[in-house]
C-alpha cells in the first residue's frame, strides 16, 4: 500500500503542472490561437472530404460491379442464343439481350438521353480528389503557423 501523504504530494504536484499549463495556454497569442483554430477546421474538412470520396468509391464499385455482372449475362445470353436451335427459343434470348443491353444502357449512359451511372459518379470522384489536395496543400501551408 502507497503512503498517503506522498500520493497527495505527487496529485498537488499534478495539479500545480496543470494550472501553469493553463496559464501558459492562456498566454498564447491570438494570432497563434486562430492559425491552430483554423488548422483544426482544415483537419475537419479533410476528414470529411475522405468520408465522402470513401462513400462515392464504394457506390462506384458498386454500378461497376453490376455492370459487369449484367455485361457477363448479356454475353452469356448472345452465346446461348448463337447455339439456339429454334426461332421461339433465339427470340427469347433476343428479348433477354436486350433487357440485359438496355439496363447496360442506363448504368453507362451511352444514349443522348440517358446520362447513366458511372461517369457523374467518377466526375464526383475527380472533384473530391481535386478538393482534398486542396485542402492537404492548405493544411501544409498552414501547419508552420499552428504550431
Amino acid at each position: 500500500m502507497s503512503d498517503p501523504l506522498a500520493e497527495l504530494n505527487r496529485l498537488q504536484e499534478r495539479d500545480l503542472e496543470l494550472d501553469q499549463i493553463r496559464e501558459d495556454q492562456s498566454r498564447v497569442p491570438d494570432e497563434l490561437a486562430q492559425a491552430r483554430e483554423h488548422f483544426r477546421k482544415l483537419e475537419i474538412s479533410l476528414g470529411d472530404l475522405q468520408e465522402q470520396l470513401r462513400e462515392v468509391r464504394l457506390a462506384y464499385n458498386k454500378v461497376d460491379l453490376e455492370l459487369q455482372d449484367l455485361k457477363s449475362k448479356r454475353e452469356k445470353a448472345k452465346a446461348a442464343q448463337a447455339q439456339a436451335t429454334g426461332a421461339k427459343e433465339q427470340t427469347q434470348y433476343g428479348e433477354q439481350i436486350r433487357q440485359l443491353s438496355g439496363l447496360i444502357e442506363d448504368l453507362e449512359g451511352n444514349n443522348k438521353d440517358i446520362v447513366g451511372q458511372i461517369m457523374p459518379l467518377l466526375e464526383q470522384i475527380e472533384k473530391l480528389e481535386a478538393e482534398l489536395a486542396q485542402v492537404k496543400a492548405q493544411m501544409e501551408e498552414a501547419r508552420p503557423r499552428a504550431c
